[in-house]
This record gives structure tokens, C-alpha cells and sequence, in this order.
């Protein structure tokens, strides 16, 4: 995607993988400000590719150093094929757990009350629609016993 060295030339459209890596200390909130940027800075770009996947988490560490990387991927058919199949990695995600880019982890919105449901999914400022997670708040927590 380097305009000065051309590193990646990408054509508009074409889809791509981003992947988000924390080094090991970085908190999820903070990969999710970080890929919500990675998103705009890609959507902006010319030509824009089309962020097909979105992959947010620890995928290689370096023990608890504080940091990030980012990979962008070409991804044709045949490799999202293979990205998407079952599998037995166990830090590679399920395949429920890979979102499309439209509905990536990004910050939550302040919710005026947990106990009121809209039927209508929150959005960002730049209007992507958020998944949010169904959330009992007042659901007692399970009390760990020892035997």
C-alpha cells in the first residue's frame, strides 16, 4: 500500500485481509481503536481496497511487550477458502469469529440504559453498524466453588 515504494499496488476494489496483531500487551480495547483506524486509513486510500476480512487479536506475541503489527493480505477466493476452513490452530480464530470488515470489533457506543433494547443495531459516526452482544446486566454471576 506504500505509495512511496509501492510495496503492495493494490487496485480498487480488490480484496484484502487485515489482520491486527497485538505484541502481547496491547488490551483489546486498544486493538479495537487500532483497527478502527487501520479501516478509515484503508477506505480512504486511493485506490481503496475492499477489506473482505478483518482478524483482531494475538496471533504472535513477544511475551508482554506493548505494541502492534499490521499485515494486509491479497485475498483471492481461493485464499479466504482457505482462511475460513475448519481447523485445529488454537490461536487462529473460528470461523465465528472472523467479522467482515462492515462488521469489525470497533468502540462501543455509550448505551443510555442497559435495559432498554433497541431493535436497531448501534452505529459509529461513520456509519457502520456495531454487533453488540446480548448483555443480562443484572444476571448473577456464578460463584467459583472448590471441592
Amino acid at each position: 500500500m506504500s505509495t512511496e515504494s509501492g510495496y503492495l499496488p493494490l487496485q480498487a476494489g480488490e480484496p484484502v485481509a487485515l489482520l491486527v496483531n497485538s505484541l502481547g500487551a496491547t488490551p483489546p480495547m486498544e486493538l479495537s481503536v487500532i483497527t478502527h483506524s487501520a479501516l478509515q486509513y484503508l477506505k480512504a486510500s486511493n485506490p481503496a481496497p475492499h477489506v473482505a476480512r478483518v482478524y483482531t487479536g494475538m496471533f504472535m506475541t513477544s511475551l508482554d511487550m506493548v505494541g502492534f503489527s499490521l499485515s494486509l493480505m491479497r485475498l483471492p477466493a481461493d485464499r479466504a477458502a482457505r482462511l475460513d476452513a475448519p481447523h485445529a490452530a488454537p490461536a487462529w480464530p473460528a470461523l465465528p469469529q472472523v467479522y467482515d470488515a462492515a462488521k469489525a470489533p470497533l468502540p462501543m457506543v455509550e448505551v443510555a440504559s442497559h435495559d432498554v433494547v433497541s431493535a436497531e443495531p448501534p452505529t459509529t459516526p461513520m456509519g457502520v453498524t456495531l454487533e453488540v452482544p446480548h448483555i443480562c446486566p443484572r444476571a448473577p454471576l456464578p460463584v467459583p466453588t472448590v471441592e
